[in-house]
């Protein structure tokens, strides 16, 4: 299993309150399309706290990163801030 933990989550530094961003992994293929591993995870709890997203294990050698996809169920122009981010194999 991989983790992606965020901890104290704001928006566009504070001023818009914050209440969701959607967490996505992927694994990226050399000369073939990256692929998503597992389904979006929803981060809530990172508001005050630490939101954790559990995704498929990756393999020694594999090259992943995560994507946002939505902050505050949009996709239009704006600012995630995290204050600390941890993935773990």
């Amino acid at each position: 299993m991989t983790k992606v933990e965020f901890t104290k989550c704001t928006v566009n530094n504070g001023y818009t309150a914050f209440s969701s961003t959607h967490v996505q992994l992927w694994e990226h293929i050399k000369a073939w399309p990256d692929e998503q591993r597992g389904s979006t995870r929803k981060y809530t709890a990172c508001k005050t706290g630490t939101s954790v997203g559990e995704f498929p294990a990756m393999t020694k050698g594999d090259v992943s990163y995560f994507r946002i996809s939505q902050i505050n169920g949009g996709t239009g122009v704006i600012h995630l801030d995290v204050s600390k981010v941890r993935v773990a194999h």
